[in-house]
């Protein structure tokens, strides 16, 4: 940091922390303080210089010998590859006891708070990246932090582009106190805010605050994860689901789950935009919905992917599944009878394991919550945007129903998702879908399932474009006007989250978008702006925007289209009312084959209704859904990079 900026930082908390204490005390007088503007990572090292230490770095040092009452900060979010080469070899050796691969420079920062500058007793506060809970570079830094006394954790993962514009990391607000964690300690969580307005209210009104915390015993908290992250968004209700869950056998007893094709560099897999022979869909996370793929306009070649593609991944065993095609498992309990291609045994080789389906599982490896659909792989082809899971038990159906239930999503979300990047792009990994908690299933459990699953397909695939997309290609070409000018008003100020959008309603002149209320003239106004939010896509909708959305300045052409959009959304209507009765059996027997009691499974439905999981788990991605994206078809021209149409 730049002396300058550090002196300036320090007059401006100077005047505000003076301002506010002379408001209550007009005697007040604060006294000054230094600043040195030194490496605080290197300066409790003696440094090798001609006359000592520089002054600046003697003082620092003689401070930090005495160590700090408090310590706050907001440190650099920089990976450890981004660091000069010569710092990057000093920071190695100088942190080696909680340095991963490539640890952020802020996993740094905090342990020094603890280990080095802090007096016994002393208080922490930093803001740090939501890597710092659930990333595998932080682990040795998060065992080492079990140590100490963790007070409180503050997610701004709902609000992070309004902290921190054009960032893409998720902050976390940290606190702690540099003494062992009592017995009996609880740490305090408080997540679910959706705005710094949300963020300053919870300090001024305690009620507000207690919606939003939660306290949990602290080593209940470190014990809950299997995999030793940090589940910020977990409540003091979901400790006995959760710690039940914890103890089942997990999916990799019947499945083994990987990255998807990586096509590495170069034109080694030539992506087509019409099908053509040999030619099969190019999957990516964004066409995977619940129990089905909305195919794209992209094709590949198997026999290119087989030969070209750095991995491959299950698509380098083709032979297998073609020398069992027609061998799908047809009853949910999986076939013993599939075999190796007699003339490739040897390319096989020792390490593999019979598949008990020809058909496998894909998934979207960057979602809000898990996605699956079950595939030929011999029919269509996924990209490493996708995990691919590979049934060893049951078929491939029946691990896309266990996959697909609210109790892995609910489970999921809370403790394996990788939530590095900015909201609705939390990371899965192989690990996760591995360490889901796998249930005792009866034979005709999993035949049900099995039904259950291909019954969801079924009403998946074919369905017509989502009602948002009906939108778009309605409203070209009518004269419009900004909402506002229409009479649309926002009586409440907020945020709205998309999918928040997606499950609203119109009721009389009034539509609730999560924490917004709007108002019109008219209803037939209401249905298309919320169509008109749905097309724009946006995953944070403010308050502010709303009257600026152009809506049909005629009240007839408004009407009309208004009725066409309704009655066709009544139709998805109906197609989601049948998919929520299949997932509700689904989770029922999913329920009970985890030993889950009633009033355990009760409050698995409630916590999805709640905010955050509301919009996350609560809300998984159908073959209609608004945030289903419609792959952009590439048209080069000689000269030219591409247009899309």
């Amino acid at each position: 940091m730049q002396p300058y900026l550090s002196h300036l930082s320090s007059l401006f908390l100077f005047l505000r922390e003076y301002t506010e204490a002379q408001k209550v005390d007009r005697k007040f007088e604060m006294a000054g303080f230094s600043i040195a503007h030194v490496n605080s990572l290197a300066v409790a090292r003696e440094t090798d210089v001609e006359g000592g230490q520089p002054p600046a770095e003697r003082d620092a040092a003689s401070a930090l010998g005495e160590g700090f009452d408090y310590v706050v900060g907001n440190p650099p979010f920089v990976r450890n590859e981004r660091v000069p080469e010569g710092d990057r070899e000093f920071l190695e050796n100088e942190f080696a006891e909680i340095r991963e691969k490539n640890t952020d420079l802020s996993a740094f920062f905090i342990y020094s708070a603890f280990k080095r500058w802090l007096k016994p007793g002393g208080k922490f506060g930093m803001v740090a990246p939501i890597g710092l809970l659930n990333a595998a570079m932080t682990a040795r830094l998060r065992k080492f932090l079990s140590t100490m006394r963790i007070d409180e954790i503050v997610s701004l993962e709902w609000m992070a582009t309004e902290i921190f514009e054009g960032a893409d990391i998720i902050p976390i607000l940290i606190f702690g106190t540099n003494e062992p964690a009592p017995n009996g300690h609880k740490i305090r969580l408080v997540s679910g805010l959706r705005s710094v307005q949300d963020l300053v209210e919870c300090t001024r009104n305690q009620s507000r605050l207690q919606r939003r915390l939660t306290k949990i015993p602290y080593k209940r908290f470190l014990d809950l994860s299997p995999t030793g992250d940090w589940p910020v968004e977990a409540k003091s209700e979901d400790l006995a689901v959760l710690e039940h869950l914890r103890r089942r056998p997990t999916l990799a007893q019947v499945a083994r789950c990987s990255y998807a094709v990586t096509a590495g560099a170069g034109d080694r897999i030539k992506v087509e935009t019409e099908p053509g022979e040999g030619r099969v869909p190019w999957l990516r996370g964004q066409h995977i919905c619940q129990f089905a793929a909305d195919y794209p306009r992209e094709y590949v070649s198997i026999r290119q992917v087989m030969e070209g593609a750095r991995d491959p991944s299950i698509w380098r065993w083709t032979s297998f599944y073609e020398y069992n095609l027609g061998k799908a498992s047809a009853d949910g309990l999986g076939r013993s009878d599939l075999e190796i291609p007699p003339q490739e045994s040897r390319l096989y080789g020792k390490g593999f394991a019979t598949p008990s389906d020809t058909r496998a599982v894909v998934l979207a490896k960057i979602h809000p919550t898990l996605n699956c659909a079950a595939v030929e792989p011999l029919k269509s082809c996924a990209q490493d945007s996708c995990l691919v899971v590979t049934p060893y038990k049951y078929s491939g159906n029946v691990i896309c129903a266990l996959v697909n239930s609210r109790l892995s999503r609910y489970y999921a979300f809370l403790l394996l998702r990788a939530a590095i990047l900015l909201r609705r792009r939390a990371t899965w990994y192989p690990r996760t879908i591995e360490g889901l908690p796998l249930p005792d299933l009866k034979e005709r459990h999993v035949k049900r399932l099995h039904e259950l699953a291909v019954a969801a397909e079924q009403l998946s695939l074919g369905q017509p474009p989502s009602p948002s997309e009906l939108y778009q290609k309605e409203i070209a070409g009518i004269a419009c006007d900004k909402a506002g000018f229409l009479g649309v008003k926002c009586e409440t100020q907020g945020k709205a989250d998309l999918a928040e959008v997606e499950q609203a309603a119109v009721e009389g002149n009034r539509l609730r978008l999560g924490e917004i209320v709007v108002s019109a003239p008219s209803a037939n106004l209401l249905v298309l702006l919320r169509m008109a939010l749905l097309a724009g896509g946006t995953d944070d909708i403010p308050s502010e925007q709303i009257q600026d959305i152009l809506l049909p300045r005629s009240p007839t052409e408004c009407r009309d289209l208004a009725k066409r959009l309704l009655e066709f959304e009544k139709n998805i209507r109906t197609t989601e009312e049948a998919m929520h009765e299949i997932e509700e059996e689904i989770d029922e027997i999913v329920a009970k084959g985890l030993g889950l009691t009633p009033q355990m499974h009760e409050t698995v439905k409630k916590r999805c209704k709640e905010f955050p999981l509301s919009v996350t788990v609560g809300a998984p991605r159908y073959t209609w859904s608004a945030d289903r994206k419609v792959q952009a078809q590439r048209l080069y021209k000689e000269g030219e990079r591409y247009e899309e149409r």
